[in-house]
């Protein structure tokens, strides 16, 4: 059975962790496998003719908000050129709509809910074997008599999560902005947020090391850890970087993290690196406390900036805050009120991003609530709420524009 592994990257630089965890988890009994990445705007006709080439049995997608339109377009496409062919969607866009997709879109055969490391090779079994797969975790499918079935999504344990690179990969690598997970979950809970629930999970650090050893050796220009709060634990946090400093040549790192939880020792130790070797990605969202309060997410701020000023005055870590117009109880003071408080700490990037109401989320069953007018369409942002018009947000558009032209370039 010949299975294919794809998706649409957003960009020609990006690489797709999630394919190559499933290649890992499928290579030992299916080495007929190929994994292919294309991007966003490639013409899918093209694409078609290059998956459709290679005569595959099965194609598993991997889903994100930004690749779901054309990935169902592609599929359908595909679905009409290869009519026998099992087509397979994964990812944290369709698990959460894995029975809408299922009941909308013919040419879907199976959506996977949740982490795919284990239901996605035992479902490959259960196509060879030619049944329902009823028994695997994770899995909506369809049943003979025309109804969707489905079962409780697989957590997997860390044993259980395959190394995703090999010595094979560095080659097609060596240029790309390449993603990597030491731990998997989030110990907070906001409720726009889809990783907030899960106990956090941390790779053994022997084999995070092995793992980063094979990435630095050839040299990637940037890896990014995908770790959701990355300093979590913050000893381990510092370890991870300090191997890092010790084994890097010329690789740089970005780093998802809360900074009001980092600790002195760590801020001591911080201020003291190389020059442009790290970058912090800090989750500001707003300082507004009812706001904060409705979203559930708990933030010392005193403690963020005096965090982010200390970094700051040393100028040796990239730091890069983000801000979240659209969220419950913040009207046009409060976003400003928040703008002004982040714009003094000289961040070198400002993002301004805006609400993405995502389906499986708890904003998601809040919108009647809060009076959120969201887009059906994804990324399924939000248009308007009982405090930001739909005018006021169109003006914030053209504000969040204005601010990468002149302050997030440099001008």
């Amino acid at each position: 059975m010949r299975v294919i592994l794809c998706t649409l990257n957003s960009s020609f630089t990006h690489s797709s962790l999630a394919l190559r965890y499933l290649r890992a988890a499928i290579q030992a009994d299916w080495p007929d496998h190929r994994l292919l990445e294309f991007q966003i705007n490639d013409d899918l006709r093209r694409v078609v003719a290059e998956v459709g080439r290679l005569q595959p049995d099965v194609v598993a997608f991997a889903c994100y908000i930004w690749n779901i339109t054309a990935t169902l377009a592609l599929a359908t496409d595909l679905k009409a050129v290869l009519p026998e062919l099992k087509i397979i969607l994964g990812g944290p866009e369709v698990g959460p709509r894995a029975q809408e997709l299922l009941t909308e879109h013919a040419a879907i055969n199976y959506v996977i809910q949740g982490e795919g490391e284990q239901a996605f090779p035992n479902l490959l079994q259960a196509i060879a074997k030619q049944r329902q797969p009823n028994d695997i975790a994770g899995v909506y499918y369809r049943e003979e008599v025309g109804q969707i079935g489905s079962t409780p999504p697989c957590r997997v344990t860390t044993e259980q999560i395959p190394r995703p690179y090999c010595s094979e990969d560095m080659s097609e690598l060596e240029h790309k902005l390449v993603y990597y997970e030491s731990s998997r979950g989030c110990p907070f809970r906001c409720t726009y947020c889809l990783s907030g629930g899960d106990q956090v999970r941390f790779l053994p650090l022997t084999r995070v090391f092995s793992e980063l050893r094979l990435l630095l050796a050839a040299d990637i220009p940037l890896i990014k850890f995908v770790d959701r709060t990355f300093n979590c634990n913050p000893e381990r946090a510092m370890q991870i970087m300090q191997f890092l400093l010790a084994e890097r040549r010329q690789s740089r790192f970005h780093f998802e993290i809360c900074a009001d939880i980092l600790t002195d020792t760590m801020l001591d130790w911080l201020i003291t690196i190389p020059e442009g070797i790290f970058q912090f990605e800090i989750g500001v969202q707003t300082v507004n406390a009812a706001t904060l309060q409705a979203i559930r997410r708990h933030m010392q701020w005193d403690k963020l900036a005096q965090s982010v000023s200390k970094l700051r005055k040393a100028n040796n870590i990239h730091l890069h805050l983000d801000l979240i117009a659209g969220l419950p109880y913040q009207d046009w003071a409060a976003l400003q009120a928040s703008f002004d408080q982040v714009i003094k700490l000289k961040p070198h990037m400002l993002q301004l991003g805006f609400l993405k109401v995502l389906p499986g989320t708890e904003m998601a069953k809040q919108v009647q609530e809060f009076g959120l007018k969201v887009s059906a369409i994804p990324p399924y942002e939000v248009l308007a709420t009982n405090w930001l018009s739909f005018a006021e947000l169109n003006r914030l558009h053209v504000m969040e524009q204005l601010l990468e032209y002149y302050y997030n370039s440099g001008l």
